[in-house]
């Protein structure tokens, strides 16, 4: 998951406030408020999976950077213990 483009993320959060505006659309009609009901739970889920994937990615940079550190951190002890 970690290797999913940024914009995925950003594409789930811009049909999820889609379907938020439809559901307010909707709202008003009694026939419809199930409708609006069900769009609610997708904007919900949507930006549910939204929240996953970014931190998902977010976790994954975070663990390349502590090891980018880390090596840094033992190539320069290693090279300070040789003088």
């Amino acid at each position: 998951m970690a290797n999913l483009p940024k914009s995925e993320s950003e594409f789930l959060l811009a049909k999820a406030e889609q379907c938020s505006r439809l559901a307010k659309h909707v709202r008003g009609d009694l026939p419809r408020s199930e409708a609006a009901a069900e769009l609610d739970i997708l904007a919900n889920e949507l930006m549910a999976r939204a929240v996953e994937i970014d931190t998902s990615r977010d976790r994954a940079e975070t663990l390349k950077h502590r090891r980018l550190h880390q090596a840094a951190g033992i190539r320069s002890a290693g090279g300070s213990s040789t003088r």
